[in-house]
């Protein structure tokens, strides 16, 4: 068995000295431990590529790209049972919703883990989240896109769907993600096309993301939100409250959708559940010009239009 592991920095490959985290200077040592604490039995070989090395924070579409890029020369080869991406905590969950999406279809599981803390600290989960991810590989299960996690306050590894993974939490750097029955899925790929957010074929050996997505404008509800201008804008990204409902009867949200419209500007909203009964919140959206999309995740969202202002 032959795993391909992708150093690309964060927590999981840093030390930390006087107590500045530093990106990079110690990915191999993940691998190092992990062999001496399985020395019992067989391993698969590692083989292992770094295409950059940053904290995760720093993440840009330059490195997306090229993460992109690298996945796909391993695929070409052909020689690999899966992937592991080595990343920073802060914003693995953009680059596993965009993986997600470069790579719909795939033979082999693409494994994204991180760490908490550094690995020489006794509480980091970075060793636990590596074991977890070549478990998974060995285990031949499910191909795709997944994050292997293990949350500080838990004893067992999760594996969660990259397209599937939640906004992190301010303070935590635990992970959350969400699956909904088939139906919702099946429902949100209908509107995908009706509104038109469904992508061309890919090519990830020349996948290249732009830079301006200033296009994009993403909001998160709050009590009295304001709104920006949508001068030079092409989508807006509103994400509700728990329940999918944000504020409809202010004159702010009026005046910013109605400039929406006659701009051409979709407004899409996540968050909303149609699962069961709904606000009446939720029945002003269409006179408002918001479309809701039931079962889409912020972050996916966000990566969808990324790619789609690119292509």
């Amino acid at each position: 068995m032959k795993i391909y592991v992708i150093f690309t920095g964060g927590t999981i490959g840093s030390r930390s000295e006087s107590g500045i985290i530093s990106s990079g200077q110690a990915p191999y040592a993940l691998i190092e431990k992990y062999i001496s604490d399985n020395s019992d039995r067989e391993l698969p070989e590692f083989e292992t590529l770094e295409p950059y090395r940053i904290l995760s924070e720093n993440l840009s579409a330059q490195n997306l790209s090229a993460l992109a890029r690298t996945i796909a020369m391993v695929l070409e080869k052909g020689d690999a049972d899966g992937i592991i991406v080595t990343h920073g905590t802060d914003t693995i969950q953009y680059s596993a919703a965009m993986l997600s999406l470069v790579f719909p279809i795939i033979r082999i599981p693409v494994m994204l883990v991180s760490a908490a803390y550094v690995l020489s600290d006794i509480r980091t989960n970075g060793h636990d989240n590596f074991a977890g991810a070549v478990r998974y590989i060995e285990e031949r299960k499910a191909p795709g896109v997944f994050v292997s996690y293990r949350n500080i306050t838990e004893a067992a590894v999760r594996y969660h769907r990259g397209a599937h993974m939640l906004m992190p939490q301010t303070y935590s750097s635990d992970m959350t993600s969400i699956d909904f029955p088939e139906e919702v899925y099946t429902s949100l790929g209908k509107l995908y096309d009706k509104w038109n957010l469904d992508l061309p074929e890919i090519d990830p050996a020349h996948f290249s993301l732009t830079d301006n997505t200033e296009a994009i404008v993403m909001l998160r509800a709050y009590p009295g939100m304001s709104y920006p201008s949508l001068i030079g804008k092409k989508a807006v990204i509103l994400e509700g409250y728990h329940s999918g409902t944000l504020c409809t009867n202010g004159e702010k949200i009026r005046q910013f959708t109605s400039e929406a419209t006659k701009r051409n500007i979709p407004v899409f909203l996540t968050g909303l559940n149609t699962q069961g009964a709904v606000y009446e919140t939720v029945n002003e959206y269409e006179k408002l010009g918001i479309l809701p999309l039931p079962g889409e995740l912020p972050i996916a969202l966000y990566c969808r239009l990324w790619i789609k202002i690119s292509l």
